[in-house]
């Protein structure tokens, strides 16, 4: 790196500046994307290069000292080969995060002046970075189940699910801090083999598992199965763990409000399930953090997802 180039930290400096004070360029998005990536060192993109050392070319590209490759900042990430402007892209990311309440690509084209397919797209491509937000695996009491969301109707601030998808859920759980992070998803079929390949997927090996109904072969994988109660039923589940059923309370309000705010839509598909529940875990695993924090780390996941199809994107279920 070059010693008369510094990466503009200012940015982040007010945690009151207006968007169009940080990002009021492209220019400048770009140099955020950079502090972003590579603050600490260089990396080169090549799978046959992986050189560290660069110099920074005129139109903002790194040229590899060791490839001779230029190399753009978005490469390799979700955001490559795309031809919407990074502005537009934070922009959304910035929206979404400063708000509380879910959004729409109706919200973000007439608030940001978008087209609606642009705002859609930058949407769902930033909804499948959220999901690396559940990547680190659970440790401590986890209390694990499978829930059906409670259907709505027209009017009623609850979910109107276009058939029904069994959701599982682990959240971590503590006597102090309370309720930790979280993992869920959609799953295939609420039988024992896919609770439990959920399980290994998204809680460590030797973790305290809690559930309703009973799953000997958990203590074959090496967890401390503990059995809460002896019902099967949906809302007995919620009631006897009560992590769980916080969850499904918060994630019904949350569909709801989508719902709500899209009321020409008539139920909420299984593909738009999968995006929504992204989103929510993101949220919920970031309660703590405030708006900037948030963006800023919307577009670190944004920057380590890699390039995917919109329509692979969609493939969200699990198998």
């Amino acid at each position: 790196m070059p010693p008369e180039f510094a990466f503009p930290r200012a940015l982040r400096s007010d945690p009151e500046a207006d968007f169009d004070d940080r990002f009021g360029t492209e220019v400048e998005c770009l140099l955020y994307l950079m502090e972003l990536r590579w603050a600490k060192r260089f990396r080169c993109t090549s799978p046959t290069c992986k050189s560290t050392e660069a110099w920074l070319t005129e139109d903002l590209r790194w040229s590899c000292a060791g490839c001779r490759q230029k190399v753009s900042v978005t490469a390799g990430t979700i955001l490559d080969r795309q031809r919407i402007q990074i502005r537009s892209w934070l922009a959304v990311a910035w929206y979404i995060t400063s708000r509380s309440i879910p959004v729409s690509a109706a919200d973000l084209r007439r608030e940001l002046h978008l087209t609606y397919q642009t705002a859609r797209t930058v949407l769902h491509k930033l909804r499948t970075a959220m999901r690396r937000s559940a990547q680190r695996p659970l440790r401590g009491p986890v209390e694990v189940a499978v829930i059906y969301l409670r259907q709505g109707k027209q009017g009623v601030l609850k979910p109107r699910i276009r058939g029904r998808f069994p959701i599982a859920i682990a959240v971590g759980v503590s006597r102090i801090k309370g309720l930790g992070r979280l993992h869920l998803c959609r799953i295939q079929d609420n039988s024992d083999d896919g609770l439990v390949s959920f399980v290994c997927d998204v809680v460590k090996p030797g973790t305290e598992v809690r559930t309703v109904r009973p799953h000997n072969s958990l203590y074959e994988r090496g967890y401390n199965h503990v059995r809460v109660g002896h019902s099967a039923n949906s809302d007995s589940t919620r009631a006897l763990l009560l992590g769980v059923g916080k969850v499904a309370l918060e994630l019904e309000k949350w569909l709801g409000w989508i719902q709500w705010r899209r009321p020409f839509q008539k139920s909420i598909t299984a593909s738009q399930l999968d995006y929504y529940l992204y989103e929510f875990a993101f949220r919920f695993n970031s309660d703590d953090s405030g708006p900037n924090l948030l963006f800023e780390r919307l577009v670190k996941y944004a920057l380590a997802t890699p390039p995917t199809p919109l329509r692979a994107s969609r493939a969200g279920q699990r198998k």
